[in-house]
């Protein structure tokens, strides 16, 4: 017996093939990047250097807009950046990248036409701008409202900021929603019915002011009148002149001072598509919509103005307020009861001592949201047609 014990044969090694030799891999050729297509200098820098904070709003949107740099929101805002909206707050620098985000996506083609930029440089260096604009491009995409239309839109707004250190910290926003609608070929009465019941939403707070309790509104002094009428200064001031002209025409109600600040062939571009030619269209339209709300107040909330170079006069940017009850009937449908509180934007064009033309955007489609929001039936043809004006009516009628 052999207790030695043996080692376990050793694996026969397998004759393995040589591996190939491969070619070495050809060195890129010497090449240069192209030169980009878009100018994305700074916004507001001309290639000398200079700046111009008109410059600024014009470069910034047309990068974020229409070159569709959107990231480019990340050095034009603030982070806590907020915006203002008829239909509700925006805020951070996140949401405006966000709905951006959105309404590109809705309109791939989107170009945003600048119409003017009134602007003023305050003392401690910022800086306030009105930009007054028309976006315009096709509805290939799904938007807040739904499925793509098809439709090609030109929808007007004006846009105020507060810049500090090249970036928007404040921005104020209203545009032509209800034109927007009927544009896009839809229901704006089935469209109104959604976002009562909050289904569309294109803001953070939408639908905080329908339901929050609301106090007096305080157009008088106890059971006076409303605040005295400012006097005006020595020089004439365009600023002074147009918080006195609000303050008489709206909240004094002296109606006929219209025939006082505007010119007998002014001009107005009003929300929804309302063009009032003459003065007795912008009195009809004044009335109606103090008619609409009995006890409205009027506040000013900020007023700038740029000479106009090519025209001469001046053009003048008003940021304002109107707080009220419908409790009269009218353009909005019979009263009910609801509070509103409004936010408008308007531009005025003045030559000659005389406003000569106006555009005015209050998001006249988001007061609806208010009125109506409390569960009042809707007016079957409240929003049926374009709003015309009662005596071209009368003359298509009489013809």
């Amino acid at each position: 017996m052999n207790d030695r014990t043996e080692a376990p044969p050793a694996p026969r090694s397998e004759a393995r093939p040589p591996r190939p030799t491969l070619p070495a891999t050809p060195a890129a050729p010497a090449m240069r990047l192209p030169p980009s297509r878009h100018d994305l200098r700074p916004a507001g820098y001309a290639e000398d250097g200079s700046y111009d904070i008109a410059r600024y709003i014009r470069d910034s949107t047309h990068q974020i807009w229409d070159q569709k740099f959107i990231g480019k929101i990340y050095d034009y805002y603030d982070p806590q950046a907020v915006v203002h909206t008829s239909n509700g707050d925006i805020y951070g620098r996140d949401q405006v990248i966000k709905l951006t985000t959105i309404r590109q996506g809705a309109f791939p083609d989107t170009r945003d036409w600048i119409e003017d930029v009134i602007w003023r440089r305050n003392p401690d260096g910022t800086y306030d701008t009105s930009m007054r604009w028309v976006y315009m491009g096709v509805n290939t995409g799904w938007s807040q409202y739904g499925p793509p239309t098809g439709r090609k839109v030109a929808v007007r707004g004006v846009a105020n900021c507060v810049i500090k250190d090249n970036r928007v910290v404040k921005e104020w926003v209203s545009y032509n929603e209800l034109s927007l609608l009927r544009q896009l070929g839809l229901d704006p009465r089935t469209v109104l019915e959604g976002a009562i019941r909050g289904a569309i939403s294109n803001s953070q707070s939408a639908g905080a002011e329908t339901a929050r309790a609301f106090g007096e509104v305080e157009n008088v002094i106890a059971q006076t009148t409303p605040p005295p009428i400012p006097a005006m200064p020595p020089e004439f001031d365009p600023e002074a002149f147009i918080r006195r002209a609000y303050h008489e025409i709206w909240n004094w109600r002296y109606i006929g001072r219209i025939d006082d600040y505007f010119a007998p062939n002014h001009l107005c571009h009003a929300s929804s598509d309302r063009e009032l030619y003459g003065l007795g269209d912008y009195k009809h339209d004044v009335l109606s919509r103090l008619a609409a709300f009995p006890d409205m107040r009027t506040h000013v909330d900020d007023v700038y103005w740029t000479p106009d170079e090519e025209k001469g006069g001046v053009r003048i940017a008003v940021r304002w307020t109107q707080i009220g009850t419908h409790e009269g009937p009218g353009m909005y449908g019979p009263p009910t009861g609801r509070r509103v509180k409004i936010m408008g934007i308007s531009h005025h064009m003045m030559r000659d001592g005389l406003l000569q033309e106006e555009f005015s955007e209050w998001g006249e489609f988001a007061t609806l949201k208010q009125i109506y929001g409390g569960g009042a039936p809707i007016p079957q043809d409240l929003l049926s047609a374009r709003p015309v004006h009662p005596a071209r009516v009368a003359e298509e009628e009489g013809r």
